[in-house]
Order: C-alpha cells, then sequence, then structure tokens
C-alpha cells in the first residue's frame, strides 16, 4: 500500500525509507518484530512512549533515541549525498518553505486539533472556575455601598484578578514547555516562521483561554451584587477577558 515511509516521535525522525528496509533497519538495532505481529503494531509500540510508569517511560525515551542517532548514522545521510555542496542542508530539510498564509492555515488547523483533544486540561480550568465563582460569591454575597463594602470590593477585585491570571497562566506552563521542544526543532528545519505559529496558535486557543474567566465573571458578577447594566457587566466581563490573554501570553514568555 506504501512505497515510502517515514517514522516521527518526539520530533525526531527516526526512519525515512523505502517501507520494505524498516523492519531488517530495526532488526540491526536489535529490535526484532516477533513473529505472528502485524508490522505496524510493532512499530507504533516501538516509537511511542508509555507514561504509564516513569521507569517504563525513561526506557522508551532511551530507545527512541537509539533509533534516532542510527538514523542520523546510516540513513540522512544517504538521504542527503544527492544535495549540492555548494548549497545549505537546511534548505533541504524537510519540505520546501509554505508561502506565509499556508503556514498560518497549516499551524492554526493543527493548533484547533490540539485544542479538541485537550479537552481534560479544558475541564480542569472550567469546572475550577465554576466553583471558585460560587464559593467567592458566597464570600462577597451582596456588597453593600457602605465603607466596609467599599473595602469589600477592593478585595473582590483582587481575587478576580488573581484567579484569573493564575488559570490562564498554568495552563499556558503546563501544555506549552513540552510543545516548546518540538517547534525547536521544525524552526531549526525552517518549516515555517515565528509570526504564523504564534497567530495560529493564538487565534486557535482562543475559546479555550476566553472560556473560563467568561464563566467565573458570569456567576460571581450577579452574586456579588455589582452594578447590574449590560454596560458595567459587559466592561468587567472584557477586563477579565483582556487578563486572561495577557496572562497566557506571559506564560508564553516564561515557557
Amino acid at each position: 500500500m506504501f512505497d515510502d515511509l517515514c517514522l516521527i516521535s518526539e520530533g525526531q525522525t527516526l526512519f525515512c525509507g523505502p517501507v520494505d528496509d524498516v523492519l531488517s533497519h530495526f532488526s540491526t538495532l536489535g529490535l526484532h518484530s516477533p513473529v505472528g505481529t502485524n508490522p505496524a503494531e510493532f512499530l507504533a509500540d516501538m516509537i511511542s512512549i508509555d507514561y504509564s510508569d516513569p521507569a517504563r517511560s525513561a526506557e522508551c525515551r532511551d530507545r527512541i533515541s537509539l533509533i534516532s542517532n542510527a538514523y542520523e548514522e546510516k540513513i540522512a545521510p544517504t538521504i542527503n549525498v544527492a544535495l549540492d555542496p555548494s548549497e545549505s542542508p537546511s534548505k533541504h530539510v524537510g519540505h520546501p518553505l509554505l508561502t506565509w498564509w499556508d503556514q498560518l492555515s497549516m499551524l492554526f488547523g493543527r493548533s484547533v486539533r490540539q485544542v479538541k483533544r485537550d479537552r481534560k486540561s479544558n475541564m480542569a480550568r472550567i469546572i475550577p472556575s465554576i466553583t471558585s465563582a460560587l464559593m467567592f460569591g458566597m464570600i462577597y454575597w451582596r456588597l453593600g455601598r457602605d465603607q466596609s463594602g467599599i473595602h469589600n470590593r477592593l478585595g473582590f477585585l483582587m481575587v478576580c484578578a488573581t484567579n484569573t491570571a493564575m488559570l490562564s497562566m498554568t495552563r499556558t506552563l503546563k501544555v506549552f514547555p513540552p510543545e516548546k521542544n518540538v517547534v525547536d526543532r521544525e524552526r531549526a528545519r525552517h518549516s515555517y516562521h515565528v509570526l504564523p505559529y504564534l497567530l495560529g496558535k493564538i487565534v486557535a486557543e482562543l475559546p479555550a483561554v476566553l472560556a473560563p474567566p467568561l464563566i467565573f465573571g458570569s456567576i460571581l458578577y450577579p452574586l456579588a451584587g455589582l452594578e447590574g447594566s449590560v454596560g458595567r457587566f459587559a466592561r468587567f466581563l472584557s477586563v477579565l477577558a483582556v487578563e486572561g490573554m495577557a496572562s497566557g501570553a506571559i506564560g508564553l514568555a516564561i515557557g
């Protein structure tokens, strides 16, 4: 069905060549496919990482490093031998550089798929937003307009700012560092520019970034008995949304 096969794991190329040669290549590394095992299942198992146990995960990473080093030593030189020595090898690594809009479209679609797959992380931010809004709503229930109420409003605003910033920043710090390693390798191969990556990622993740602060503010605002006009309510949610995006950007910078 396939003439050529390319295996990639953790941003590393593990094999690229005729599909008929892949099992023999793995055999030279001491990785033999058991009799009666589907070759596709065997290859998927060899290049995957088992996260259920730290020791097993480290063993899988060592195996992937072994396969990657073997590819760089034995196969990669044969692929590059046809290149013009006067040209930079980096120009021929991966696919030719796409146009700016094609890069943006491709990276945006990839980021959208990542957001859809990361449902657990999204729910892990939405549920705390709801519970914390209800909890703080009981603490700051129907704030008055007397001197004590004014002090309580200051504490209320500080709680809103802190909660929004922490939820947005912690998600970015948790998700982005593993992705950064892949992006660094792709950027080293001149696969795309930084600006299309950032724009595609920011736009694709915008709903996931805005949902928690908007849900938090929508629940907490009426419970605290703040000004009931639509304009004030919209302004309050806008401030939380902007803070959430700014905190996410800071998380990207830190990560």
